[in-house]
């Protein structure tokens, strides 16, 4: 039997990266950024005493942050005192970053209505235009700073805006005002206080009527889903050339329920219900509402199962269980979690799955990807895991296995009733373990591994380290 020592930290690696990557800054400039970054607002006057640049600019390689000065870093960070000493260093308050942003911007996007009041305090543009955050593809939208607002759903940003003056009739280049996009985005509160704000429902336009009455026409007689997709497309039509549209609205979530798109026809049922005078309390809506409420979570629940096992597919596609190792003591015995933090545990390829013979030659075994109501499954030969789509979700976000002894219920195996078995960690790794070699670890072209950090309820002692060798 071929054995070899390995040390958990070999096979459970640490994640621990948070920092700017930073190039070509002078050293109080970087200070003034990382202040920033940290919102410690006294390294941030020790930094402009220091005589850091207000203009400075981060390099490529900062991320979103990218060409920032730190008055637009202040804003994105939503860190109100930076902003201040910055201006009263005479910071430019309409400079902007690589996406044309200005702070102003920035700071309606970071949810903080202090830092939006010291700007406009400050004269910044209340109209600015920039790339917006409420664009749904890759063209810019050319939105106010409450626009973004709007569809982000922060109402104390909006009422801030609103204080000020901003326009609620401005519109993007797509047409679009900021009640639309906050209706669109289903954000009631702030829905609420533009309906307050803006103007008077007036009578409905015909480019608004034509489009509503074509769809109404066509839903009636839709039997496949490019009818469907027409009729949504008319409705789409008349509820942005008319936000206060109620009857389209209406229409809207009956097609869009009748598509499927429940989460979609409740936001608009919910808009019809702030627009429809009785809407509120109207019996037959809210039941309505409510019906749609539980379709939209029970299919939001079925998107992230059949997302989660499609993500699994794609990483085990192709591939076929190759090897199959275990973590245990010397003598074949549970290893407890001390003992193999301390490297006193051995990897043994195993036999007792049939996935390798007595001497440790491999023979092949399908890994396969199914879902039922509450789980994604994993099979790996005789092995099966059940999993929620949280645990597999945290495993391919960490591919180099990040060590979390929280001992919160996830991974069981199927046949064992949750909450016997926790998990501590399941990770695809881009790394295998070479059975045949006795080094700790080796990167073999071509192949994937899968490790499975199981323990007993409650204690974790002995834990089961299982690291399955998947080979094209």
């Amino acid at each position: 039997m071929k054995i070899f020592r390995i040390p958990l930290s070999a096979v459970l690696l640490l994640l621990c990266s948070n920092a700017f990557v930073y190039a070509q800054l002078r050293p109080q400039d970087q200070a003034l950024f990382d202040a920033i970054a940290n919102h410690n607002a006294q390294q941030v006057e020790d930094a402009l005493d220091q005589g850091a640049n207000t203009e400075a600019r981060l390099p490529a390689g900062s991320g979103v942050l990218t060409f920032a000065t730190p008055l637009i870093a202040a804003a994105q960070h939503g860190f109100p005192e930076a902003l201040q000493m910055l201006l009263d260093h005479h910071a430019k308050i309409e400079a902007t970053d690589q996406f044309g942003d200005t702070a102003l911007a920035e700071a309606a996007e970071s949810y903080n209505s202090h830092a939006v009041k010291i700007l406009l305090d400050a004269h910044a543009n209340l109209e600015v235009r920039t790339f917006g955050a409420c664009h749904i593809d890759n063209s810019d939208y050319q939105e106010t700073p409450l626009m973004d607002a709007a569809c982000l759903g922060s109402a104390d940003v909006v009422k801030v805006l609103l204080d000020y003056g901003a326009s609620t009739e401005a519109k993007d280049n797509h047409g679009h005002n900021a009640l639309f996009l906050a209706m669109r985005a289903g954000k009631a509160d702030v829905v609420q206080l533009l309906l307050a704000r803006s103007a008077s429902a007036t009578a409905i336009p015909e480019e608004a009527r034509r489009p509503f009455v074509q769809a109404n026409t066509l839903f009636k007689a839709a039997q496949s889903d490019a009818d469907m997709k027409a009729v949504l497309a008319l409705y789409e039509q008349a509820v942005e050339q008319a936000p206060r549209f109620a009857d389209a609205w209406y229409n809207q979530s009956l097609a869009q329920e009748k598509a499927g798109d429940y989460a979609n026809a409740e936001i608009s049922m919910k808009n019809f219900q702030m627009l429809e005078p009785g809407g509120t309390t109207d019996r037959a809506t809210l039941d309505r509402i409510y019906a749609l409420e539980a379709s939209a979570e029970k299919a939001r629940q079925q998107a992230s199962f059949n997302e989660t096992a499609g993500s699994v597919r794609n990483i085990i596609g192709g591939y076929t269980l190759y090897k199959f190792f275990v973590m245990q003591r010397q003598d074949r015995t549970g290893c407890s979690l001390n003992e193999a933090v301390a490297g006193q545990c051995y990897v043994f390829p195993s036999d007792q799955y049939g996935y390798s013979d007595h001497d440790g030659s491999p023979i092949g075994a399908q890994a396969a990807v199914t879902t039922d109501s509450d789980h994604v499954i994993l099979t790996l030969g005789t092995q099966r895991f059940c999993m929620p789509p949280s645990v597999v979700n945290y495993a391919i976000g960490n591919p180099q296995v990040h060590w979390n002894d929280r001992n919160e219920p996830g991974l069981t195996d199927c046949n064992v009733p949750p909450g016997d078995v926790r998990v501590l960690t399941f990770a695809f790794k881009p790394i295998a373990l070479d059975g045949q070699k006795s080094t700790e670890r080796s990167a073999l072209s071509g192949t994937r591994s899968i490790v499975a950090v199981k323990c007993p309820n409650p204690e974790c002692s002995p834990i089961d380290i299982s690291i399955y060798w998947l080979k094209p």
